[in-house]
């Protein structure tokens, strides 16, 4: 619950509720796919890098790569300024066409990636190669259990515009991987109070013209980014109606956990 107390406080401003949810189940994963001293992480589509310094945090030499310089250069700065420094490497590259060597890589994540793909089944692939055998692969994408969330109620469009599917089921993820990939492990996450306090979260952040996570360039920030006492005074008024929402949250995981959620993760090895 407290990871992300690790982070800046200029970054931490901008960790909404689904992201702190999802930092066990990212950490249990690493865990579970370090293989030593020299294991290689590779983040795709690593946005603001908290993935990518989570994993540097337990060892990992980790490579982020994303479409955007942004992200990446959000990451490199707050990793540098953690205590102790987290260094990755950073990678402006296409998931189809990642710039790795074949079997060089020890775990993968892919979070919310694929549904913005006209064709994920290439990333797949192209995963898999980077992949060394019995190396691991992490994917989270919405999942079709939409129900949950009140704003499609309302008919609120709180998505990003170039989600290519509404959502994914295991059996679809698992359709579409190469014959050397297997899934090993699915999870629902992002049940009610999740679900809706993290659209929320966007909605508020939509209307104040503030940045929701640090994956979108500064420029689309208003002076509301540059002023650190407002900065301060929103950390510190955010922080304290998430802890209690976090607990809440936890709980209403544990109660329902045979519900589905609005996202799923799967995680995947090469055989």
């Amino acid at each position: 619950m407290f990871e992300a107390y690790r982070f800046p406080r200029d970054y931490l401003t901008f960790w909404h509720l689904g992201a702190r949810m999802g930092v066990r189940p990212v950490v249990r994963f690493l865990r579970s796919a370090r293989r030593g001293e020299r294991s290689v992480f590779l983040d795709i589509g690593s946005g603001g890098g908290s993935t990518s310094l989570l994993a540097a945090g337990m060892g990992f030499r980790v490579i982020s790569m994303d479409l955007s310089i942004h992200g990446l250069r959000d990451a490199r700065a707050a990793g540098a300024r953690m205590r102790p420094p987290r260094g990755i490497r950073g990678v402006v590259g296409d998931c189809c066409r990642i710039p790795l060597r074949g079997a060089s890589v020890d775990a993968v994540a892919a979070s919310h990636i694929i549904e913005h793909l006209d064709e994920p089944h290439c990333m797949l692939c192209e995963v898999s190669r980077a992949l060394k055998t019995g190396g691991v692969l992490r994917v989270s994408c919405p999942s079709t259990f939409h129900a949950l969330r009140i704003g499609r109620w309302l008919g609120l469009s709180l998505d990003p515009p170039d989600h290519k599917v509404i959502g994914y089921r295991a059996e679809d993820v698992a359709a579409l991987l190469p014959k050397e990939l297997e899934v090993t492990r699915w999870t629902y996450e992002g049940r009610f109070l999740e679900s809706n306090f993290a659209d929320l979260q966007h909605l508020v952040a939509r209307v104040l013209r503030v940045r929701a996570n640090p994956m979108q360039a500064p420029r689309e920030g208003p002076a509301l980014r540059r002023n650190s006492g407002v900065v301060t005074a929103f950390w510190f008024l955010k922080e304290l109606i998430l802890l209690p929402l976090l607990i809440l949250c936890k709980m209403e995981d544990a109660l329902l956990f045979f519900m589905p959620g609005s996202m799923i993760s799967l995680e995947i090895r090469k055989k």
